[in-house]
């Protein structure tokens, strides 16, 4: 079916409002001679790259959250801290302030172990462990330049 629409539809009416990833499947089911190769802007990639670690992140700290053990929910926090200083999401951390300020507050909140340990009952170990963990990244994170983009155009759910 796809195959009898006529070029000019695909190119003019239809990709052009396809988001990147619905414009990347659209080329995957088409015929290869009617596959459209287009560029992507800077914007649109950094966008979408956004949204997805965005969503990555947002589903694992809704899985922390609904952790019942105390322990076992520090030590994904600490796996969750540890896969954001990554360099993948080093463009979350300086592009998306919103997403930092929240991170950020996180971090804080974790950073003294010995609150966490008489707060949440958690072992004494884990929670000094999470303590260190979360001031190594503060300070890391201090050492990193903000460039706050404006022009994302996807609605983004912040954790």
């Amino acid at each position: 079916m796809l195959e009898t629409l006529p070029d000019d539809i695909y190119r003019f009416g239809i990709m052009p409002y396809l988001d990147y990833t619905s414009r990347l499947n659209l080329n995957l089911v088409l015929p290869k001679n009617y596959q459209i190769v287009q560029r992507f802007d800077k914007s649109e990639i950094l966008s979408h790259e956004i949204h997805i670690l965005v969503k990555l992140v947002k589903t694992l700290f809704d899985k922390a959250d609904n952790e019942t053990n105390r322990n076992k929910k520090l030590i994904i926090y600490g796996n969750i801290f540890t896969l954001v200083s990554k360099p993948r999401f080093r463009i979350l951390l300086t592009n998306y302030s919103i997403f930092r300020t929240a991170y950020t507050e996180r971090l804080k909140y974790f950073s003294n172990g010995m609150v966490i340990y008489r707060r949440d009952a958690v072992t004494k170990k884990n929670a000094l462990n999470m303590g260190r963990i979360c001031r190594k990244i503060l300070a890391s994170l201090d050492n990193m330049e903000i460039s706050d983009i404006r022009y994302i155009s996807k609605s983004i759910v912040i954790v």
